[in-house]
């Protein structure tokens, strides 16, 4: 991974947290490989919905990515494995106010 990929993934990150904190599970990684799994079934619900719209959304203004890259990072981030969610999330929480 390059420095221009941790930075998207460390937004994706962001966003997702504040999805993730509104949820049932137990660890970040859980929730991560749940919305992976959504997502390849094409069987998201409200709450994942809304959380892909933002950070769709969020990658085409910040990143000015074309939507097939964003749909690779989307995808590429939440089948990341557990310790690399582990390790964003703590990178994001230490630099949250």
């Amino acid at each position: 991974m390059d420095i221009y990929h941790n930075h998207i993934y460390l937004s994706i990150c962001e966003i997702s947290l504040d999805f993730y904190k509104t949820s049932n599970y137990k660890n970040y990684s859980e929730y991560c490989k749940s919305v992976y799994k959504s997502i390849l079934n094409s069987n998201l619900n409200r709450r994942e919905t809304n959380e892909i719209l933002l950070i769709n959304i969020m990658l085409e203004m910040v990143y000015s990515l074309k939507q097939e890259m964003i749909d690779e990072m989307i995808i590429n981030y939440f089948e990341l494995p557990p310790d690399k969610h582990s390790d964003l999330e703590r990178v994001i929480l230490m630099f949250k106010f």
